[in-house]
């Protein structure tokens, strides 16, 4: 996976992290694992400038056991936070995230997908928050791909 090797999550946390500049995030976050990766490398990044972000990550499953929540992460109620997703199909997961995100108390301001695969994903997104930043489509991709010659 891109988002697991050096380069890719060096390239991936500038990314994400300059597509959320301005925006008011202090903290980044998504469904495990498949934002995982995403969230800690902007984090890592961030704080190199002089807008840090912290990570935390989102359960599938509540835990049985111990405090049962949602998040993993020091992210206090009402702090401002995107969630993140590796893909965007159909936006389901992401939607879950928010969702899971808002029961914790957080304020979801945005939503970041790394690869929107323009199969209506991030339009229902759009339906749990209104900010929604694809940083590749799936078009820009194959477009790529073949000015590579392949």
């Amino acid at each position: 996976s891109v988002t697991l090797s050096a380069k890719g999550m060096n390239l991936v946390g500038q990314l994400v992290h300059e597509a959320l500049v301005g925006k008011g995030v202090q903290a980044i976050g998504g469904l495990t694992f498949g934002a995982d990766p995403i969230s800690v490398a902007t984090a890592f990044y961030s704080f190199s400038t002089s807008s840090p972000m912290d990570a935390f990550s989102i359960r599938k499953e509540q835990k049985d056991h111990g405090i049962v929540k949602w998040i993993e992460g020091d992210i206090a109620s009402g702090t401002p936070v995107a969630i993140v997703d590796d893909v965007a199909t159909t936006g389901g997961s992401t939607i879950k995230a928010i969702e899971r995100a808002r029961e914790e108390g957080l304020n979801v301001v945005t939503a970041v997908v790394l690869v929107d695969r323009q199969e209506g994903g991030t339009e229902n997104i759009r339906k749990s928050v209104d900010d929604v930043i694809s940083i590749v489509t799936r078009d820009e991709l194959l477009h790529a791909y073949q000015a590579l010659g392949k």
